[in-house]
C-alpha cells in the first residue's frame, strides 16, 4: 500500500468479516485511512460459511450481531471522510443507515446480473437473481423489495437475528441510483415485495452442487 501512491495507481481495501475481526472493523479502517489517506474505496464481505476452509473451521463464522456495531462505526467514519465502501452478504438490518452500499441491493435496484468462472466444481455461474433467505420478520420489513436477505440462511447464520426495518425502499434507490428512478423500475423492484427463494431456508445443497446464489469477494462491478 505504501508504494500505490508512488506509483500512481489505486488500491481498495476488501476485508472478509469473521469472527476475529467482527468487533473492530471501524478500528482497522481508521488505521487504514491513517497510514495510506491515498485508499478510497473498502469493501467487506461476511464470511461465506459454505466455503470448505470455513466448514472446517467454523469458529471462524462470526454472528451478524458480533459485527453489527463495529460496521456501523466504519462506515460512519468513512462516509464523513468522503471515501466510498460496499458491504457483501449483510442483510439491510445490519446496515440500515448505508444501504445503498449493499451490494445486492445495488444489482437488485439497477437490475444487473454477473458472471463468475469459479475454478472448482461450481465452474461458470450467471447469477440472475440476488435473493437468499427471508423470515417471517422480511414479510413485516418496508426493505423487503430492496434486500437480498440472509446468505446461508439455517445453515450457518442465524435467521432469530433478522428483525424489520421502517423507511422508504424507493428513497434507497434514488440514493443508489443518484437520481429518481423510473417509474416502471420503481414498480417492477417494488414487485419483489413478498417474493422468496426457492432455495431458503438452507441453500448449501444447491450451491454444493454448482448451482443457486452465489456472492464471490468482489468489488461492484461483475466480472466475467
Amino acid at each position: 500500500l505504501g508504494h500505490v501512491a508512488a506509483l500512481g495507481i489505486t488500491a481498495d481495501i476488501n476485508t472478509v468479516i469473521n469472527a476475529f475481526n467482527s468487533d473492530h472493523l471501524d478500528e482497522t479502517v481508521r488505521w487504514v485511512v491513517a497510514q495510506h489517506p491515498h485508499v478510497r474505496h473498502f469493501v467487506w464481505n461476511n464470511m461465506d460459511p459454505n466455503m470448505n476452509r470455513a466448514e472446517r473451521n467454523p469458529d471462524v463464522i462470526p454472528r451478524l450481531g458480533e459485527f453489527e456495531l463495529s460496521l456501523r462505526k466504519a462506515m460512519r467514519f468513512l462516509s464523513s471522510t468522503g471515501r466510498s465502501f460496499r458491504a457483501e452478504r449483510v442483510p439491510l438490518c445490519f446496515m440500515a443507515e448505508f444501504p445503498e452500499a449493499s451490494t445486492e441491493t445495488r444489482k437488485i435496484v439497477k437490475e444487473e446480473e454477473r458472471c463468475i468462472r469459479f475454478l472448482d466444481r461450481k465452474g461458470f455461474v450467471l447469477q440472475k437473481q440476488f435473493l437468499h433467505g427471508k423470515t417471517a420478520a422480511c414479510d413485516r420489513c418496508a426493505m423487503d423489495p430492496v434486500c437480498a436477505g440472509l446468505y446461508s440462511m439455517n445453515y450457518h447464520y442465524d435467521p432469530g437475528e433478522l428483525f424489520p426495518l421502517t423507511g422508504d425502499p424507493v428513497a434507497v434507490m434514488r440514493a443508489v441510483l443518484r437520481r429518481d428512478p423510473e417509474p416502471e423500475l420503481v414498480e417492477r423492484v417494488l414487485a419483489r415485495r413478498g417474493l422468496r427463494s426457492d432455495e431458503q431456508p438452507d441453500d448449501h445443497g444447491q450451491r454444493a452442487a454448482g448451482g443457486g446464489t452465489v456472492s464471490p469477494d468482489h468489488r461492484e462491478s461483475a466480472r466475467v
